[in-house]
């Protein structure tokens, strides 16, 4: 029965979730809004279940009611529109276009195939499925949290765990597809968003950035690991899609879905805390100027996972994270500083060349067009973007750890964390101009 319920859930929470989402234009970012929002709600969820404790399947229970007296209320499934309607427009478009976006799925469907490894690497061993383990046993599920448990890292965020838990708990079976699955619905979600963000500005560069993605084989591997940098890597990306686009009005229910998805990330990863904090700068001061009204909507989507979070570091986690008991120790800071400095400025160089060789053919790209055509468009997203990198350079020039080591199973993570969204900017700006010149020949 919990089984069932579990699975009812899955299926319908994205369908309920997309019944206040189906009056909004902007239909880019649908597909990473339900993924993000009912993924979470299933992580949340579970992990309450354990905290209070409530068992799991009387929370599902009321999950199921809640959604039913939602969709009698909002009459879902009349209101439905999952695009049967824009066929005929979609059979307009280059079949060639179309065929090659499929293969292009096709290759990273087979590609992670190929580098997916049983439980994943080291880190989701260690960290994010040994965590699952422990919250799907009936007794000591927060055993995890132990000072002894400290290589595996106890204080990081749980949604990725307890999603895994959820399925591994109602189903009796530890069995290694349930992180897979979710690691290659990951993938596929932020594939399609860029896919379906690009295309409406310009057909060729959205299918060229899908097919760069796609044919990577460090970032499929790196997905395929099953580390939460993906998972991240599609909050930056939606993050990054809400920053460039341009809305008239914003309806409350929007602005909550959205703050929950994006607020989702608290919930994944450490790295989240600065992003979330310069996009909530930045995107107010976008509020601000445009005059938009509900802004109050977004925070009240974000605060489950700040509460959920400072709840979890503050009660639960074991002690501070080794890093900021740094920060407080004067004597950490010695006359090395430039041997730091050039440390991480040549190591990150060196990765961004030899592994993301794309993504630095696109900041050129996007800073040659930005400055000659002079638009702002990208201003809010980049400065976001690069605020959350320096923020992360930062961390390495304070570390504890040694720098090398530290740089050496680090920084290829963080940058995969910021390449979807700086890969999207970057086409973003080539399709404005090749827009202008294909206006300016016709």
């Amino acid at each position: 029965m919990e089984a069932i319920l579990l699975i009812l859930n899955v299926l319908f929470l994205p369908i309920t979730i997309y019944s206040f989402l189906d009056h909004e234009k902007d239909q880019s970012v649908i597909i990473a809004l339900l993924w993000t929002v009912s993924s979470s709600i299933i992580s949340l969820t579970y992990f309450y279940s354990k905290l209070i404790p409530i068992p799991f399947h009387i929370l599902l229970v009321a999950l199921t009611l809640i959604q039913l007296g939602i969709g009698w209320n909002n009459k879902i499934f009349q209101k439905i529109d999952l695009g049967l309607k824009k066929k005929s427009e979609e059979q307009k478009k280059p079949p060639t276009l179309q065929l090659v976006s499929y293969g292009a799925f096709m290759i990273a469907a087979l590609l992670y195939a190929r580098y997916h490894l049983t439980f994943g690497a080291w880190d989701a061993i260690a960290i994010w499925n040994m965590k699952a383990s422990f919250l799907a046993e009936p007794e000591q599920y927060f055993a995890f949290l132990s000072p002894l448990m400290q290589q595996s890292h106890p204080d990081y965020p749980l949604l990725i765990s307890s999603w895994i838990a959820a399925f591994w708990d109602v189903f009796q079976v530890k069995s290694p597809i349930v992180p897979a699955m979710y690691h290659y619905l990951v993938l596929l979600v932020l594939l399609y968003s860029i896919w379906k963000y690009l295309r409406q500005k310009h057909r060729l560069i959205g299918l060229i950035t899908l097919v760069i993605l796609c044919l990577d084989r460090h970032f499929i591997a790196r997905t395929a690991s099953s580390y939460a940098d993906t998972s991240l890597a599609l909050i930056y990306l939606l993050a990054t899609i809400e920053l460039l686009t341009k809305r008239t009005h914003n309806s409350r229910s929007y602005l909550m879905i959205l703050g929950f998805s994006i607020g989702s990330a608290l919930w994944i990863k450490n790295e989240a805390i600065p992003f979330l904090l310069f996009f909530l700068i930045i995107w107010f001061i976008k509020q601000y100027k445009s005059s938009s009204q509900n802004t109050w909507a977004f925070l009240l989507g974000v605060s489950p996972f700040i509460i959920t979070l400072l709840y979890f570091k503050i009660q639960l986690a074991p002690e501070l994270p080794l890093l900021l008991k740094h920060f407080s120790s004067s004597e950490n800071l010695s006359t090395e500083h430039l041997q730091r400095i050039v440390l991480i400025a040549s190591s990150t160089l060196k990765t961004l060349v030899y592994t993301f060789p794309f993504l630095v053919l696109g900041l050129i790209v996007m800073t040659v067009a930005a400055i000659k055509h002079k638009t702002s468009t990208i201003l809010y997203p980049s400065a976001v973007l690069l605020l959350c990198f320096i923020s992360y350079l930062i961390v390495y020039f304070f570390s504890p750890y040694d720098l090398e080591w530290h740089l050496k199973h680090s920084i290829k993570r963080l940058i995969h964390q910021l390449y979807p969204a700086t890969l999207l900017l970057s086409a973003y700006m080539m399709s404005i101009f090749l827009n202008k010149k294909e206006a300016f020949i016709f």
